[in-house]
């Protein structure tokens, strides 16, 4: 089965001298996402400091949630999208250890959108 997985990293957040307070508000957002769990296999989770996942097992809400995410957050938000098979266990808990079998693409752009400094929408 393919799924949908959303990943999302706060630009220059390591800069910020609010980054508490922002992570507090990625929080209480993903926590509000996630109620509506309709189309998550696994939910909005906090990976690495400001850096997010989530895995669909429908694409009907994503860009609704992007656009929901934008607009509360006060940053830029970089994300990448990824379809495909999952090659680990899916957690319904916890989007963590979830390596999708075309990951690494994401990371790659995502990397690469860093070093550019760039908070551009990848698709």
């Amino acid at each position: 089965m393919r799924y949908l997985v959303l990943i999302g990293d706060i630009v220059a957040s390591r800069n910020s001298a609010r980054r508490h307070d922002l992570q507090e508000q990625m929080k209480a957002v993903f926590a509000e996402l996630n109620q509506n769990n309709a189309g998550l296999i696994s939910p909005y989770t906090l990976t690495l400091g400001d850096e997010f996942q989530v895995v669909f097992n429908q694409a009907d809400r994503v860009f609704t949630d992007i656009f929901a995410i934008l607009a509360i957050l006060p940053v830029k938000v970089r994300f990448s999208l990824g379809l495909g098979a999952i090659t680990t266990d899916l957690n319904p808990v916890q989007a963590l250890g979830v390596t999708l079998q075309y990951q690494w693409r994401i990371g790659r752009v995502l990397f690469q959108r860093q070093c550019q400094r760039s908070s551009r929408v990848t698709l």
